[in-house]
């Protein structure tokens, strides 16, 4: 690997980091192709095609940088938790749930149960998805995904009293957070609070959405759309 694939790596690596995806994208493309091995600019590269939910090719890229890293380094387990979530969103669904679980027995971070326990519960799971999320919410209590996570499981489990406490810490940390603003909405329609609904999902509807978000933008959208249609008749 020759000196201009590092240098077009870095510069891509720096270009992300500014936010510059275009850029980023034009330079670490090149780079990968032409044999890019540095695990920092790979992982950078690959968030990029996460964000552009270009799995298949995220995985790839993902895998090359696991090739090139070292066990002990700081870079696996994230490395590995983004390959895991390629494979989820390609329908390899038994395959990431079974990766999830080693990766949960071999580290603990706040990224790792979030997906192990994200998967447990897209798996029918509740009860074990419920353990694994509370073990994270004692590893973090402020971190705004486990704790939707937890909304969510609580809200599938019909504990609509649980699942609003998490939703609500969820959003107080992260306030546009796609799936807790719209599952709380739904909960205060319920409640006939509409106005609380429709600021939540007002806050959300032009959130960015990860790779795991359980929502579509549409969804929220035609949820907002008849809330504020019910707020302006008074009907509910």
């Amino acid at each position: 690997m020759g000196f201009k694939v590092n240098y077009k790596g870095l510069r891509g690596y720096c270009e992300m980091a500014k936010g510059n995806k275009t850029a980023a994208e034009k330079d670490l493309s090149w780079a990968y192709e032409n044999g890019l091995e540095k695990p920092a600019y790979l992982t950078a590269y690959g968030a990029l095609l996460m964000q552009k939910r270009d799995y298949e090719k995220c995985l790839e890229v993902y895998l090359r940088a696991l090739k090139n890293t070292q066990e002990s380094s700081g870079f696996m387990p994230a490395i590995k938790a983004s390959i895991i979530t390629c494979r989820y969103k390609l329908g390899q669904s038994e395959n990431a749930l079974e990766e999830a679980e080693n990766l949960y027995n071999a580290y603990k971070s706040s990224t790792i149960y979030m997906l192990y326990g994200y998967l447990l519960m897209k798996a029918g799971r509740l009860e074990d998805a419920l353990k694994v999320n509370l073990e994270g919410y004692e590893y973090d209590e402020e971190d705004a995904a486990i704790c939707d996570n937890l909304g969510q499981t609580y809200y599938l489990m019909g504990d609509n009293e649980n699942a609003k406490k998490y939703f609500e810490k969820a959003v107080k940390i992260k306030y546009n957070l796609p799936d807790s603003c719209y599952y709380l909405a739904e909960i205060y329609i319920a409640e006939d609070n509409l106005k609380r609904a429709y600021d939540l999902l007002d806050d959300a509807k032009d959130a960015p959405f990860s790779a795991l978000t359980t929502v579509t933008r549409e969804q929220i959208t035609e949820k907002y759309e008849y809330v504020e249609k019910m707020l302006k008749t008074h009907i509910i």
